[in-house]
């Protein structure tokens, strides 16, 4: 009898599997004038293009076809009474659940390709709403794939759009109120290019690469008064004044942090103006502190080094070893805490927007942030106050070795070479103070107003006010809030 080949063996193992694998699920069929479409993300949904109707109801279930086809002929009727309805095949009608919602809790939004908009029908008030014009780009990003052809619009305005924001950039206008980068405006241009240099028809891809686009572009408009006689030019800028709470706060804090919480607290104001979290200043910040602390902590190490070679000099006085232990222990905190802020945000250089939210009101946590919740000074100086650990501990260091190393200068010197000594000592830290003054007020204070508020282009604008001029305005509102709070008593 011969053995069993190894073909059988296969064969036979293939009939047992076969004969025991499940059997093939089989999607329920869909009426016939409707397609399904699957989204270049994954998600489903339905069209009729009869009705010019979207749904991401399941269409294959009889009952909730039923009650969909009874809510669009309630509403097609009810919108012929109310308003024209083009018959032209762009005017869509979209009928879907919100997520949370009950099993009869149907929404209907329509689009009209004539306004460029989309309305919803609230059937509480038995009215329709016009919705924002950005609504309209994300029905269209929404639902793509059953698109043949591109509105005539579209194409213009995406290419006039970006053709603005490349101006924008290539001028260096910092200010403006396009939302995308020179780098992401190059990169969105090529990407449109690639699709219609494309053989294949991508219509859905372009109709959701240029929606996408300019959903951002009209959220920018729309925030900045777009179109109207209130528009802007310049986009947010303007960070809340410091109030006498705050002043008084400073006070102590900057002695302890030798004022460097205060460029901390600027920049972190400047990624939130108006409570709208910018997440290309948010990333650009990111970088400049990793910068900043990276520095910090080459010059820390060199002066532990140096600290360490100090002490092993014979004869120095107690007064000389205490500041250079200090400005030791100094250094080895600022290396420290560079560190950690190194490892904490090095990762988070191309952070996202839900990050930069949790991070900005992350003080005080009382509810959940939203990209628009305002953030309070005094929370923002908190975080300011860490983040500017690094540097504050590193001059703190600077300023007890310099005193060491003054006394030791002075140390053991005879009459002449003392007043040598110690007239350079004198003209060195006149220089280092005259240096900090000078270019302490050199710069323009940051914005409290917008720069269309107040701005006639038709009158010059007058010069900043000198340092003398804003010091006398700050002592007077100084006091006016002190008289105020003692007022209050």
């Amino acid at each position: 009898m011969a053995a069993p080949s190894e073909t059988d063996d296969n064969d036979a193992i293939s009939d047992a599997s076969s004969t025991t694998s499940a059997p093939t699920i089989q999607e329920p069929q869909i009426p016939d004038d409707w397609r399904k479409f699957v989204h270049l993300n994954g998600s489903v949904y339905y069209y009729n293009r009869d009705r010019r109707l979207l749904t991401t109801e399941n269409v294959a279930n009889e009952l909730v076809l039923g009650g969909l086809l009874k809510v669009y002929r309630d509403h097609r009727r009810w919108l012929h009474a109310l308003r024209h309805w083009s018959t032209s095949p762009d005017d869509e009608m979209l009928i879907y659940r919100p997520s949370g919602t009950k099993c009869d809790d149907l929404l209907v939004v329509f689009s009209s390709r004539h306004d460029c908009l989309t309305y919803e029908y609230q059937q509480a008030k038995n009215r329709v709403v016009e919705k924002p014009k950005s609504e309209f780009w994300s029905h269209i990003s929404q639902y793509p794939m059953h698109r043949t052809y591109l509105l005539p619009f579209m194409e213009p305005a995406f290419l006039s759009a970006l053709a603005f924001g490349a101006n924008e950039r290539v001028l260096d206008e910092k200010t403006t109120t396009f939302p995308f980068e020179d780098a992401q405006i190059l990169r969105l241009t090529q990407v449109y290019f690639d699709l219609k240099a494309s053989d294949a028809p991508l219509v859905p891809a372009l109709a959701y690469h240029i929606a996408k686009v300019m959903f951002h572009i009209e959220e920018a408009r729309a925030r900045y008064a777009y179109g109207t006689p209130a528009a802007r030019l310049y986009r947010d800028l303007a960070i809340p004044e410091s109030t006498l709470q705050v002043f008084l706060w400073d006070i102590p804090i900057g002695i302890l942090f030798c004022g460097t919480h205060r460029s901390y607290r600027t920049r972190l104001a400047c990624t939130v103006p108006k409570g709208l979290v910018s997440l290309p200043d948010f990333r650009r910040l990111m970088q400049n502190m990793m910068a900043e602390w990276a520095d910090s902590n080459l010059v820390a190490t060199v002066f532990v080094s140096v600290n360490v070679g100090f002490l092993a000099v014979p004869g120095i006085t107690t007064l000389q070893r205490d500041c250079s232990l200090v400005s030791s222990l100094c250094a080895m905190a600022s290396i420290v805490t560079g560190l950690h802020h190194v490892w904490q945000h090095r990762q988070k250089t191309d952070a996202e927007i839900e990050d930069a939210i949790n991070y900005i009101h992350f003080l005080p946590r009382k509810r959940k942030p939203t990209p628009e919740s305002t953030v309070p000074v005094l929370a923002l100086t908190l975080t300011a106050c860490l983040l500017a650990l690094p540097l504050a501990t590193l001059q703190w260091s600077v300023l007890s070795f310099t005193v060491a190393i003054a006394a030791f200068a002075l140390q053991a010197t005879t009459t002449a070479e003392h007043d040598i000594l110690l007239a350079l000592l004198v003209l060195l830290v006149t220089l280092a103070c005259a240096a900090f003054l000078f270019f302490w007020r050199i710069w323009l204070p940051p914005l409290h107003r917008e720069m269309e508020e107040g701005l006639d282009p038709n009158v010059a604008e007058p010069p900043p006010p000198m340092w003398r001029e804003r010091l006398e305005a700050r002592v007077k509102a100084v006091a006016e809030g002190v008289g105020r709070f003692l007022a209050g008593f």
